[in-house]
C-alpha cells in the first residue's frame, strides 16, 4: 500500500514541485497550507510521513512540530523539516522542536526521497518493535492469568478479553470447543457477552469454522459480504457489527478441539500478519485450558445426564406410587385384566363391591365370575364396541351376581388399547338405584307426555267452544245493545227515573258484554293464528289523529283535554287497523280512569331503529305492584271501579304490538297518573 505523506507550505509553487516529486514516486500526497490546518490533517487523515516548511503565517513549522509530538499517536510519525539558505544559521534547531530530519532549499530530489524512505523504514521498524513488546507483555499477562489461576473458565475469559483489548477494533473474541463427531461447539467464553458461555452452535451455519477444522489452518476473510464461502449463511449476518472475521484452530496432539474466532470492523478489513501471528500464539497458549475445560464439560454433561436420569426415575417411582394409591383408593371399582382374562391388580371398592376378599379376585379368570348371560352380554358388547366413547372405551351395562348384596347392575368402563404389560383397566360402577330411577323417570316422562297431549287436546277444544261461543254470543249482543240504544235516544224525557236509570243500566251492560265478546274474539284470533296483520309504511299521525277524531267528544264530555305532542318522524311500519285498536283501548282507559279536568297527552320519540309512542294521563295511577301483571290476561285495574272492563284490552295490545315486532310497558306512580308506551319498527 503506497505510503501518504502531508506537504505543509504556504509556497504554492513549493506545494506543486514537492506534490508532483512524490506523485512521480508512487507516494500518495496530501497538502496543508500553514501549520493549522496540518494539525487538522494529520487528525483526519493519519499520514505516513510529514514534509514541513519552517517558516509559515497562523503557525509557523516549530510550533506545528512541537503540538504533533505532544500526542501519542504522532510520536513516531516522520517530520522533514524545510529551511530555507536565508534563514538565520542556528537560530531554530530542527532536532529539538522533535523533527527526524530536515533540508535545506533549494533542495536535491534523490536526497529528499532517500531521507523520506529512511525516515518511513524507522518509523515501521519502531512500530513493529512497539508492536511486538506489547504482544510479549500481553503473551506474558496471559501466561501469568494462566499460572494464578485453575479455573479454565476464568482462564478462557481473561484470554478473549486481552485479545479484544490488544487488537484494535475488534467487535468480539470468542473461544469455542468443538464436539468430537464435528456437528455442533459450545461457545466457552466471549469478550463481550458472558451470558453466551456454554452456548450450543450449529457448525452448519458457522462455515468459516467448519473450514478451519477441516484444514487445520487458519482462515482470514477480509470481506464477507463478498465472500462466497458466506453464501448460503449470509441472510444470518444482517444485524452484524463487523466486517472482517479470523478464525484460529487451537490444537491438541495434531487434533483441532477447538476455535479463537475474531470479530473486526476495520476500513481496511485486514488483520496484518503480526497481528494474526500473535493471536495464533495466543491461541496454541489456550489449547491446555480448553483441554481441560473440553474434559470437564464432558464430565458435566455426563454428570448431569447421570443426575437426570436419576431425577426422572425418582419422579418415575413417585408417579407409580401415586397411580397405586391413586388406584388402590379409586371411588370406582378398578381390575387390571391381562391378555389370558386373569386378573392381576384389583383396588379395594371394587372388593367391597363384589363382596370377595383379594385372594379370591386376584389371579381369577374373569369367565369363571360371570354367569353366562352377563359373560355372553360382555363379549358381545366388547366385540361390537357398543357405547364405545372418546379415548378409546367401551362401556356398557352388566348384571352380576354379588356375594352380599345379591344381583347389581354395575356400569362397565374399560380401554379397548392394552397398557402396560398388555393390561387392559376396567372400571365398575354400582349403578343398580341409578337405572331403577331413570326406569322410574322414563315411566313418570311418558305419563307426562301422555297428560300433555290430552291437555293440548283439551285446549284445542277449549279454544274451539270459545270462538264458537263468541260467534255465536256476538250477534245477538250486539242486537239487544243496538236496541237498548235506540230505545234510550227515542223515548228521551218519556222515561220517569227508574226507568230511565234501568235502561241506562242495560245500555252499560251491554256495551261491556259487546266488547268481552270482540275482545273474547280477538283474542281467539290470536291464538289460533288467523289475526292478520298487514304490515306496510304508514303515517302515524295520520292514525292519531283518527283516533282522536271519534274519542275526542268522549273526553270533551269527561271534560278531559286530549293534546297530541309533534313526532319526531312520521313514518312506521305497521298494521293501520290493528294500531288504531291499540291506540284506542290506550286512549279510553286514560279518558275512563282520569278525572274531569285532566289531561291525556300523546307522545313520540325515537331510537336507532324504533318509533316510540306515550299515551299519559294524569289519573289516579296504577299501584306498583301490579304493574308486572298489567298486560296478562283478565287482569283488571280497581276492581272497585264501577268502570272497570273485560281485563283482556291490555293484553290483546301486547299482542298486536308484539306481532309487530315492538315492546309495550307502562310505568305509574300512584296519584300522579300514568303512562303507557309501545314501539313500532321504523319505516
Amino acid at each position: 500500500m503506497a505510503a501518504r505523506v502531508l506537504i505543509v507550505d504556504d509556497d504554492r509553487l513549493m506545494r506543486q514541485v514537492l506534490g508532483d516529486l512524490l506523485r512521480e514516486n508512487g507516494f500518495v500526497v496530501i497538502e496543508a497550507v500553514d501549520g493549522r490546518e496540518a494539525c487538522e490533517r494529520c487528525l483526519r487523515a493519519s499520514p505516513d510521513a510529514v514534509i514541513l516548511d519552517l517558516v509559515m503565517p497562523v503557525m509557523d513549522g516549530a510550533e506545528t512540530c512541537r503540538t504533533l509530538r505532544k500526542q501519542p499517536q504522532f510520536r513516531h510519525l516522520p517530520i522533514l523539516m524545510l529551511t530555507s539558505r536565508v534563514d538565520s544559521p542556528g537560530t531554530v534547531n530542527p532536532f529539538t522542536l522533535g523533527a527526524d530530519d530536515y533540508l535545506a532549499k533549494p533542495f536535491d530530489a534523490e536526497d529528499l526521497l532517500a531521507r523520506l524512505q529512511a525516515c518511513i523504514i524507522k518509523k515501521n521498524a519502531q512500530e513493529a518493535l512497539e508492536t511486538r513488546a506489547r504482544d510479549y507483555r500481553a503473551l506474558l499477562d496471559i501466561s501469568e492469568s494462566i499460572a494464578d489461576s485453575v479455573e479454565t473458565g476464568q482462564i478462557l475469559r481473561r484470554i478473549v478479553r486481552k485479545i479484544a483489548g490488544h487488537i484494535a477494533d475488534i467487535e468480539r473474541c470468542s473461544i469455542a470447543v468443538i464436539q468430537e463427531d464435528g456437528a455442533a461447539g459450545y461457545i466457552l467464553a466471549s469478550s463481550d457477552d458472558d451470558s453466551l458461555r456454554e452456548l450450543r452452535i450449529d457448525l452448519g451455519n458457522y462455515p468459516e469454522i467448519r473450514q478451519v477444522i477441516e484444514s487445520g489452518e487458519p482462515l482470514l476473510v477480509t470481506d464477507i459480504e463478498s465472500d462466497p464461502l458466506f453464501d448460503r449463511v449470509r441472510h444470518l449476518l444482517i444485524d452484524r457489527d463487523f466486517n472482517a472475521v479470523l478464525v484460529l484452530p487451537v490444537h491438541h496432539q495434531q487434533r483441532v478441539i477447538g476455535v479463537m474466532v475474531l470479530r473486526a470492523r476495520r476500513e481496511r478489513p485486514a488483520l496484518s500478519p503480526s497481528e494474526i501471528e500473535f493471536c495464533q500464539l495466543i491461541a496454541d497458549v489456550a489449547a491446555g485450558p480448553l483441554t481441560n475445560a473440553r474434559f470437564f464439560s464432558h464430565l458435566r454433561r455426563e454428570s448431569a445426564a447421570l443426575r437426570q436420569a436419576k431425577s426422572v426415575l425418582e419422579d418415575e417411582l413417585r408417579i407409580k406410587a401415586i397411580y397405586e394409591e391413586l388406584f388402590d383408593n379409586a371411588s370406582d371399582g378398578l381390575v387390571a385384566v391381562n391378555a389370558a382374562g386373569q386378573i392381576e391388580f384389583v383396588n379395594r371398592r371394587a372388593l367391597e363391591m363384589v363382596g370377595l376378599t383379594r385372594d379370591e379376585l386376584q389371579g381369577a379368570l374373569v369367565e369363571n365370575l360371570l354367569d353366562r348371560p352377563a359373560l355372553r352380554r360382555a363379549i358381545v358388547c366388547w366385540r361390537s364396541g357398543r357405547g364405545e366413547e372418546e379415548g378409546g372405551r367401551v362401556r356398557f351395562d352388566l348384571v352380576m351376581q354379588t356375594r352380599n348384596r345379591g344381583r347389581r347392575c354395575f356400569s362397565v368402563s374399560a380401554n379397548r388399547e392394552p397398557v402396560l404389560n398388555d393390561l387392559t383397566i376396567v372400571a365398575f360402577r354400582d349403578v343398580t338405584e341409578k337405572r331403577r330411577m331413570e326406569a322410574e323417570l322414563r315411566q313418570t316422562h311418558a305419563h307426562l307426555a301422555e297428560s300433555n297431549r290430552r291437555l293440548r287436546e283439551l285446549d284445542r277444544f277449549r279454544a274451539e267452544f270459545l270462538n264458537t261461543a263468541t260467534h255465536e254470543l256476538r250477534v245477538p249482543v250486539t242486537i239487544v245493545h243496538g236496541y237498548c240504544a235506540l230505545l234510550r235516544d227515542s223515548l228521551g224525557n218519556a222515561l220517569n227515573g227508574s226507568q230511565r236509570e234501568f235502561l241506562d243500566a242495560a245500555f252499560e251492560s251491554s256495551e261491556r258484554l259487546v266488547d268481552l265478546v270482540n275482545n273474547m274474539l280477538d283474542l281467539s284470533r290470536f291464538e289460533a293464528g288467523k289475526m292478520r296483520i298487514d304490515m306496510g309504511p304508514n303515517d302515524i299521525v295520520d292514525t292519531v289523529f283518527e283516533v282522536c277524531h271519534d274519542l275526542g267528544s268522549i273526553a270533551e264530555k269527561e271534560g278531559l283535554t286530549l293534546r297530541i305532542d309533534p313526532p319526531p318522524e312520521r313514518k312506521a311500519l305497521f298494521d293501520r287497523q290493528t294500531i288504531q285498536r291499540v291506540l284506542v283501548n290506550l286512549l279510553s282507559n286514560a279518558i275512563k280512569f282520569t278525572p274531569a279536568g285532566g289531561e291525556v297527552r300523546i307522545r313520540f320519540d325515537r331510537n336507532e331503529h324504533e318509533l316510540l309512542v306515550s299515551v299519559e294521563d294524569t289519573g289516579k295511577g296504577i299501584p306498583a305492584e301490579q304493574l308486572p301483571q298489567l298486560f296478562d290476561e283478565f287482569t283488571q285495574v280497581g276492581r272497585d271501579d264501577a268502570r272497570r272492563g273485560s281485563g283482556l284490552g291490555l293484553s290483546i295490545c301486547r299482542k298486536i304490538v308484539e306481532s309487530h315486532g315492538g315492546r309495550i310497558w307502562a310505568e305509574s306512580r300512584p296519584g300522579c297518573g300514568s303512562r303507557f308506551t309501545f314501539t313500532l319498527p321504523l319505516a
